[in-house]
């Protein structure tokens, strides 16, 4: 899959819950060609807190509350929608990377 092809938006972060549009964007080269395979948010220090904070207000809220087997199984599922698309995510992580898919 293109990484122009993507369903977000690159120049948005999704932190506590909601897309954020960041002013800046960085360029992501294949590296072994050098071509230029799409562009990603550039965050900074105030993304970095703003995840922190998110990361630590789930942890107070009902996602810290969950025993460990609820989280288990939100995890279970998370897991099985990224297997669904395993082709898609190996395809695009050996682009970044640039090496072969194999």
């Amino acid at each position: 899959m293109p990484l122009d092809r993507l369903w977000f938006d690159p120049a948005q972060v999704f932190i506590g819950g909601r897309w954020r549009t960041l002013p800046q964007t960085l360029p992501l080269e294949d590296p072994s060609t050098g071509a230029e395979i799409g562009v990603i948010a550039r965050g900074g220090a105030a993304e970095i807190d703003a995840a922190v904070a998110a990361a630590e207000a789930a942890l107070a809220g009902p996602w810290g509350r969950m025993t460990a087997a609820e989280r288990g199984r939100v995890l279970a599922r998370i897991g099985a929608l990224v297997l669904a698309r395993a082709d898609d995510l190996a395809a695009i992580e050996a682009t970044d990377v640039g090496k072969p898919l194999k």
